[in-house]
């Protein structure tokens, strides 16, 4: 589930158990993510986002969608690791082409860069990356990375693993190892 029961039913009145019979009995299974969101919003009072939670969760419960999909635009997978050096220089990391090669294995195309907090990135197969970068003190930052459009949860798995081993290497080049 993407968030625990206790929080679930505190936010919206229901527990798990409960969302899946109220979801059942008004024949979700047959609807869109965004039809099952709108059902799910008009009845619970804590608004779009737990809506959103509440989707998820009844799609996993019921087999609709598999953890890391994202419902009709594929998998999703995500790394994420902090650096011993500041946001504009991890930013340089990503942007600067003779940097990048040094960590990672792999072509890709910039389409969009923000500095220092934002890089997005096509794949040769055509998948995107969004990398986020935000400052955890004037010395450290975070870099997340989220990959989309993954053909199936194998590939996820293996997104996860070639960022986390990616970043790894990132983190040694970049701080001086």
């Amino acid at each position: 589930m993407p968030c625990g029961g206790e929080a679930v039913k505190a936010k919206t009145g229901r527990d798990w158990a409960e969302w899946g019979r109220v979801l059942d009995e008004a024949g979700a299974k047959q609807l869109s993510h965004a039809d099952i969101a709108k059902l799910v919003d008009s009845r619970q009072p804590a608004g779009g986002w737990w809506s959103q939670q509440v989707t998820v969760g009844y799609e996993r419960m019921r087999g609709l969608r598999a953890p890391g999909e994202a419902k009709g635009k594929g998998f999703t997978a995500s790394a994420s690791k902090t650096l011993a050096i500041p946001a504009a220089a991890a930013h340089d990391w990503w942007t600067d082409a003779a940097r990048r090669r040094r960590w990672l294995d792999t072509e890709v195309e910039i389409t969009t860069a923000t500095a220092p907090k934002s890089v997005r990135l096509k794949l040769a197969d055509e998948t995107r990356v969004q990398v986020w970068i935000t400052a955890a003190s004037e010395a450290k930052s975070r870099v997340g990375v989220e990959h989309t459009g993954l053909a199936d949860a194998a590939a996820r798995e293996a997104a996860k693993a070639f960022w986390s081993s990616a970043l790894a290497l990132l983190k040694t080049a970049a701080e001086g190892g």
